[in-house]
This record gives structure tokens, sequence and C-alpha cells, in this order.
């Protein structure tokens, strides 16, 4: 038996076999219905999770800085932003500025230059 399944969205088929000798069979997507769902009153939101910051954010005065090796930009972004907009709600002014960062250091008297990401605190 061949099912073909119309969705909603498209005019296309989607078809799916039972068995190959058989016809198909053509339907719709079935959707949850609105009534599906119990709407229940007085139960209370989950507490919001308030953590340590994964980074020194806080203890971090104007011009210093921390290196993440092997980090992610776009972590580091994101997380230095989140920090800045939970102080702005607070009416403090903090900026932070992120870059690609090798940092080259001598290990028994070779170099070693690990790869990450530097984050200064500008204001």
């Amino acid at each position: 038996m061949t099912r073909v399944v119309f969705p909603v969205a498209t005019r296309e088929p989607l078809v799916s076999m039972a068995s190959p000798d058989s016809e198909p069979i053509i339907d719709t997507l079935q959707c949850s219905k609105k009534s599906d769902y119990k709407i229940e009153d007085n139960i209370p939101p989950p507490p919001r999770r308030v953590g340590a910051s994964k980074y020194p954010f806080p203890d971090m005065k104007p011009g210093q800085s921390f290196f993440i090796p092997n980090g992610k930009l776009k972590t580091i972004l994101a997380s230095s932003q989140s920090y800045r907009n939970s102080q702005k709600q607070k009416g403090n002014i903090v900026s932070f500025a992120s870059r690609p960062w090798v940092q080259e250091s001598k290990d028994g008297g070779r170099e070693v230059r690990t790869p990450g990401v530097r984050c200064w605190r500008m204001k």
C-alpha cells in the first residue's frame, strides 16, 4: 500500500510505501488540535537560573583583560554582551572588546603559540 500525504503548506504530495504492489492512499497531514491541550491555572514558573559567570567580568577593572585558550570569538562576544546588558539595567556602564589572539609563551626553551580569544574591559 502506498500512502500519499499532501502537506498543508504545499500542493506536492508526500508518498509513503506500505508495499510496492498496492494503490496509493491520499491523505493530509494530521495536526494537533487546540482542544488537545489542557489549560491550567496557578502553576508557578520555575525560578530564574542565576549562577556564577564562567568568565571574570565582575572582577575586571577598565584596562584589564583575560585570555581564553582555544576559545571562540562568538561565544565570548555573546557572554560579554549579556553581562554588559545586565549591568546596563542596573545603571552601570561597562564595555568590552574581544579579538582573536595568539598567546606566546616559553616552555623549556621552546616557543609555544596558543590560539584563542582575548577580552579587554574598556569602561
